[in-house]
């Protein structure tokens, strides 16, 4: 019996947030074979983090939280809850709001406790 080939996804994949959880996706999304590094964008406020997604796991990173929504299709919301209220702000006087609401785009939260009226709100 021939085992299938391994699906690929054709999307570019974000995450808003680049710590151990959005790492640990990532790390089983490329290992998968799921996706290629050169389709993962990270954001985050320092190079704390980010320096590892770029040496070890050969990804975009920006400091751009607009950016990550701007580039990519599925877009993980990974920050700490209590800096998403402030995150969202700032996305939204950055970017038209209707690309925060665009049927194109996949949001997943990946954030304890938020509430769905929280991400929709």
């Amino acid at each position: 019996m021939e085992i299938p080939a391994r699906a690929t996804l054709s999307q570019k994949i974000g995450f808003i947030g680049g710590g151990q959880m959005a790492m640990a996706l990532a790390k089983g999304f490329l290992a998968s074979q799921l996706v290629k590094p050169d389709q993962v964008l990270v954001s985050a406020p320092s190079d704390r983090n980010l320096k590892l997604w770029r040496d070890e796991m050969k990804c975009s990173t920006t400091h751009d939280n607009a950016q990550v929504i701007l580039e990519c299709d599925v877009i993980f919301l990974a920050t700490k809850p209590h800096i998403f209220s402030i995150m969202l702000r700032n996305l939204r006087e950055s970017l038209n709001n209707e690309i925060l609401t665009s049927d194109s785009k996949l949001y997943v939260s990946v954030m304890a406790g938020i509430k769905m009226e929280t991400l929709t709100g």
